[in-house]
């Protein structure tokens, strides 16, 4: 499996489109609080999705939030991260 060129997270396998590549009102991070308030998910796995979704959202991004964006993603290259639904 091949991970995003941008942001480092791995690919689906039946596309090559990264899961963080998409608007902000899908974001994949939407549904991280409730998740991190029920103890699904780390304070760190929700920087992650963040780092990964903000790298695609570059335009809008300083460069010294990218570079530690990248850094983040870097570290996580290739590591699958559970997606809570916004509810």
């Amino acid at each position: 499996m091949s991970n995003c060129a941008i942001c480092q997270a791995p690919l689906p396998q039946s596309s090559s489109a990264c899961l963080y590549a998409v608007p902000e009102s899908v974001a994949p991070w939407r549904g991280d609080y409730a998740a991190m308030h029920r103890g699904d998910m780390t304070h760190l796995e929700h920087k992650t999705h963040v780092a990964r979704w903000s790298l695609h959202q570059a335009s809008s991004q300083t460069e010294q939030s990218l570079a530690v964006f990248r850094t983040l993603a870097a570290a996580h290259a290739g590591q699958r991260i559970a997606v809570f639904e916004l509810g």
